[in-house]
């Protein structure tokens, strides 16, 4: 940002001189988990980049997932690399279609007005 675009306030520290709006964090419509692809031989994503979901935890747990259940099909059929990664997608995309969702979930009750008691309550169930 130049300076030219800061303003000095009475505090003595530097603003914009616009005012940015905030706005508040949403659930985009791939957050459910739409993010498929087609099979290319030889070549497959797993952990974040194979899950378009929003922070709320369960990024970690799908990259170990993806990882050890592609390892495990890689190792039962190492001379059918296409169908093992075929195999591998298909269930992967199921997977983290609901990872997704819960996470979207997760982010409302995060985002909303009562985040802290929806949060508990989530917790409780």
């Amino acid at each position: 940002m130049r300076v030219r675009h800061l303003h000095r306030t009475r505090r003595g520290s530097y603003e914009p001189r616009r005012r940015v709006r905030s706005q508040p964090a949403r659930s985009g419509p791939c957050s459910a988990g739409c993010l498929t692809w087609p099979g290319v031989p030889g070549v497959t994503l797993l952990g974040a980049a194979a899950h378009l979901m929003p922070p709320a935890g369960l990024g970690a747990n799908m990259a170990m997932l993806d990882a050890t259940e592609l390892a495990l099909a890689l190792a039962a059929g190492p001379d059918a690399m296409t169908a093992v990664l075929s195999g591998y997608e298909t269930a992967m995309f199921e997977r983290g279609a609901a990872a997704a969702q819960e996470s979207a979930d997760i982010m409302e009750i995060l985002i909303s007005p009562a985040g802290a008691q929806g949060m508990l309550e989530f917790f409780q169930q």
